[in-house]
């Protein structure tokens, strides 16, 4: 069985990532509370979901910068977003992780990069590194984050809907 390449682990994840986003937010877009859902929170200290789709957001703009190469896709702060807007926004990020081929990536997992974060300073990384350790578990965490503020908030969600998207066509995972 062949390795699994830097561009499937970082950009073939994201891509997943996101096409589970658009799947839940166009559930979310069907609920009568759809209006209220961007500014909902799970708990008062925590972000709102629009910040958990802006979090992804960077996460992407992260694999361009750092991971291909390639300059940062333009992507404005989301500001008072409806759902709709947020599902548009997660379709521009599945777009954009679609167009880097894995020649632009592959081959430099090895290579250093720099992270600077506003908290923890800068760090010193690996682009695999990079990739496997900050970006996709963020990316996981902020993407089951917009989940559970969407089925506290009522939108009728179940398991299929998170994983489908990572188990491939119905083939492969069937559907009842």
């Amino acid at each position: 069985m062949p390795a699994t390449t830097l561009h499937e682990s970082s950009f073939g994840v994201l891509e997943k990532i996101t096409s589970v986003l658009i799947v839940i937010l166009k559930k979310a877009a069907e609920s009568p509370e759809a209006a209220s859902l961007p500014a909902a929170r799970l708990y008062a200290d925590m972000h709102p979901l629009t910040y958990q789709v802006q979090i992804i957001s960077r996460m992407v703009k992260m694999l361009f910068e750092k991971l291909a190469d390639a300059a940062e896709p333009e992507l404005a702060e989301l500001t008072d977003p409806t759902i709709a807007d947020l599902i548009a926004r997660a379709e521009k990020l599945l777009a954009l992780v679609k167009t880097i081929s894995p020649d632009a990536v592959n081959g430099k997992e090895d290579e250093p990069v720099v992270m600077a974060t506003p908290n923890s300073g800068t760090w010193n990384m690996t682009r695999k590194t990079l990739a496997s350790n900050f970006i996709v578990p963020n990316s996981f965490f902020h993407l089951q984050t917009v989940y559970s503020i969407l089925r506290m908030n009522g939108v009728p969600l179940g398991k299929a809907d998170f994983l489908l998207s990572f188990a491939g066509p119905p083939a492969v995972f069937p559907q009842k």
